[in-house]
């Protein structure tokens, strides 16, 4: 099931506010009515909605319903199952994830689907049919099969390297983090230049702004600290602004609601 546009902006709007702290998603409401034009009883309905898809963990009394945070499907829906700080502070276990497979002769749109797959599962292609993954993908067997790539023409190993196949090596080999890096600059970059001042900017700040975040997000493995690169990685600080970013964003248009009310 596909997110609509106003759904997905609720749930882009949560991962964001709740990346501080828990007390972030209180300006949920506020920051994502300015933008979408929502009623707070269309509001309520849509979080209804979503809490009913299983998107959305939503904690309701008699008088309203209010977000908790996404829930592991809707984390999966819209950033593909993927919470940065909890991964990055994972301890690796020493052992590689690889993923080989034999294609030839299938369709390209089995090609395709197989490669978009591990991507999303943020392997890093480590030399042709060859990829790997710092943790385990839980069901990839099953979400191979539903594309059509099966054990005859793939399989998952875990261990460790032979030879001079050290870590570091791989990590630099199997992931672009100096194009993950610029991404994030241009993304930091974004964020310094244009310093939300107003609520009535926020609009056109955030199509910009989750464009810039998307491209470097998708790109990014989020390993675990021991594996980081030894060049500075942004990843963290890039998260740390958008945190802060959205989180202006609500105390402006919050005090502007005062301010007209």
């Amino acid at each position: 099931m596909n997110i609509g546009p106003k759904a997905r902006l609720l749930m882009d709007l949560a991962f964001a506010l709740g990346i501080e702290s828990a007390d972030g998603l209180l300006h949920l409401p506020t920051l994502y009515q300015s933008r979408s034009g929502h009623t707070d009883s269309q509001f309520q309905q849509l979080l209804l909605k979503l809490e009913e898809r299983d998107w959305l963990d939503c904690e309701t009394n008699e008088e309203s319903t209010w977000v908790r945070g996404l829930s592991h499907s809707g984390s999966e829906k819209l950033c593909d199952g993927i919470s940065p700080i909890e991964m990055w502070n994972a301890r690796w276990d020493g052992k590689w994830r690889v993923f080989s497979f034999d294609i030839q002769g299938r369709s390209p749109a089995t090609r395709f689907a197989l490669r978009k797959w591990l991507q999303r599962r943020r392997f890093g292609k480590v030399q042709g049919s060859v990829w790997i993954a710092p943790r385990i993908v839980a069901g990839w067997d099953k979400e191979l099969a539903k594309i059509d790539v099966g054990p005859a023409s793939a399989i998952a190993l875990e261990g460790s390297f032979l030879g001079a196949t050290k870590p570091e090596l791989l990590v630099q080999r199997a992931w672009k983090f100096g194009e993950i890096n610029a991404r994030y600059r241009d993304y930091l970059r974004f964020l310094e230049t244009q310093r939300l001042e107003a609520p009535e900017q926020f609009s056109e700040w955030y199509q910009t702004e989750s464009q810039l975040w998307k491209a470097a997000f998708e790109l990014d493995p989020f390993l675990p600290r021991d594996l980081w690169p030894q060049s500075d990685y942004l990843g963290p600080q890039a998260l740390k602004a958008r945190g802060e970013a959205y989180l202006r964003a609500a105390s402006l248009t919050r005090i502007s609601s005062l301010g007209a009310s």
